[in-house]
């Protein structure tokens, strides 16, 4: 991170305050930054992993069993409704749900989630590859790598999530032991 030296700035509390928020790896005048820039876009960096980049995936490991199901309907807590032979659940707001339409409206939300994220990483790869045509007119290359390793990244999750979906076990309309 790059931030101007704050006893040189117009405006000393704007690099003071991104100063305290991350530790900044430069601290420099406002003239040198743009040298700067261009010395740091033309160092060779080798590439790291996903997971060393995304701590959230390695957080999703380590995640508990839910101490509730959610409510289709409403996000509320749904708890087991009591009374009945029959496997049901109920949120705060009065939404039932027997089993097997609490496990319908699960795959369903997976289903709808998943079709959210292909949708975004194949808006973000069409925004590389707009981006890659706009590096490639530049006077510098800078950033092409960035964008096309971005680009292939997307297609290549947008991928994963299809085989995914095509691997889902079908769940809608089954009945009978699901409900108990």
């Amino acid at each position: 991170m790059v931030v101007e030296d704050p006893s040189e700035a117009t405006f000393p509390d704007m690099p003071l305050t991104a100063a305290s928020i991350c530790k900044p790896h430069f601290l420099v005048r406002a003239a040198e930054i743009p040298s700067l820039l261009v010395r740091l876009s033309e160092e060779v960096v080798e590439g790291t992993s996903a997971t060393e980049e995304a701590p959230v995936a390695m957080e999703m490991e380590n995640l508990g069993r839910p101490i509730a199901f959610s409510c289709p309907e409403c996000g509320g807590a749904l708890k087991p409704f009591p009374g009945t032979g029959l496997r049901q659940y109920s949120c705060h707001i009065g939404h039932r749900f027997g089993a097997a339409e609490l496990l319908e409206a699960q795959s369903e939300g997976v289903e709808k989630g998943v079709n959210i994220a292909i949708r975004m990483l194949s808006e973000q790869a069409e925004f590389a590859r707009q981006m890659i045509e706009g590096a490639r007119d530049a006077p510098l290359e800078n950033g092409l790598v960035y964008w096309e390793r971005l680009q292939v990244q997307a297609e290549e999750q947008i991928e994963t999530l299809r085989r995914f979906l095509e691997q889902r076990p079908v769940v809608r309309g089954e009945t009978g032991a699901a409900d108990t």
